[in-house]
């Protein structure tokens, strides 16, 4: 018997979960598994849910900084004058003791609970708990090889624009199973091919990164910890090896986005900590000059015989 797609299975739980949202009932959610990915997708589809109905953002903790004591507060309080509250703990690891703190909840109330653990396993007692309160689960599995495609083809989707299956398979070559480098490679042909109809593999070639994950990590980790000079050795050293001048400032333009906006960019939590660093020790006015430096380095690259490397250096100078 063919096991369920985990994409499928993970847009079910999530679907279950935003329904109780929209009628802001009471309710108990648990996002867990080993993908990231998923785990992030389902926060921010329900904070996303949420600002709808609510203006006032959800509280929100770390699961290591959670004082347990509250659990019982914050799942048994009601009031006849405030709605229900959306309560988020995000990364929670020790299930123990979080199993012993339900245990001691007899009812819910009025408020939304959501806790995420990203684990391959929910321990024992923390299953009998989640059981015993009607969880509703997000379940967040690693996707199958044959969930990329679909998974794909519905992110362009979503920002209107089309590959047709050459492309398609282009792209998901170069991305492999890393599902944050995917989106993020989607949203940066959404700026390049805005709403075209479908885009072709003879287009799609000229723009398309084939920097590696651990290429783009290092690229990523020079930046954030302001290494402009190695970035530019490093920078020439891809171009050396036949890689797009116009996918390196299309990734340039994907690591400035995210220091501007780092709360809404779509990374690991590895690199979101890093980003929240760096856009405390860099200007912003510094940034918006560095993306402007992107858009001339792009003019520049279709239009004329400038060398890549002097059309791409004002950017990281923009930087220093």
């Amino acid at each position: 018997m063919a096991r369920k797609s985990p994409y499928l299975t993970f847009m079910e739980g999530l679907q279950g979960a935003l329904e109780p949202i929209r009628k802001r009932e009471a309710s108990f959610l648990v996002a867990w598994g080993p993908c990231e990915y998923f785990i992030h997708k389902a926060l921010s589809a329900i904070r996303t849910v949420w600002k709808t109905i609510d203006s006032s953002p959800p509280t929100q903790w770390e699961g290591e900084e959670f004082p347990k004591e509250k659990l019982l507060e914050i799942w048994e309080q009601k009031s006849l004058f405030e709605n229900a509250t959306l309560h988020i703990i995000k990364r929670v690891k020790k299930q123990s003791e979080y199993a012993k703190w339900l245990a001691q909840v007899t009812s819910q109330k009025q408020n939304i609970v959501l806790l995420t653990l990203e684990t391959n396993k929910i321990s024992t007692s923390l299953a009998k708990e989640m059981k015993r309160l009607g969880a509703t689960e997000i379940l967040c599995q690693n996707p199958f090889a044959n969930d990329l495609p679909t998974m794909a083809t519905q992110l362009a989707k979503k920002r209107q624009i089309k590959l047709e299956p050459h492309a398609l398979n282009l792209l998901l070559k170069v991305a492999g199973e890393d599902i944050y480098f995917l989106e993020n490679e989607i949203d940066r042909l959404a700026l390049i091919f805005h709403q075209q109809e479908t885009i072709t593999i003879d287009q799609l070639r000229p723009v398309m990164s084939t920097v590696s994950q651990a290429e783009a990590f290092k690229l990523s980790s020079l930046l954030l910890n302001h290494q402009i000079s190695t970035a530019q050795v490093f920078l020439d050293h891809l171009l050396e090896q036949g890689e797009s001048p116009l996918a390196i400032v299309g990734i340039l333009v994907w690591h400035l986005r995210n220091a501007l906006k780092p709360q809404t960019a779509k990374l690991p939590y590895s690199l979101t900590k890093g980003y929240n660093r760096y856009v405390k020790e860099t200007s912003k006015s510094k940034l918006i000059k560095a993306l402007s430096e992107c858009q001339k380095a792009d003019v520049i690259l279709k239009s004329s015989r400038v060398s890549p490397s002097l059309a791409i250096s004002p950017i990281l100078m923009a930087l220093s």
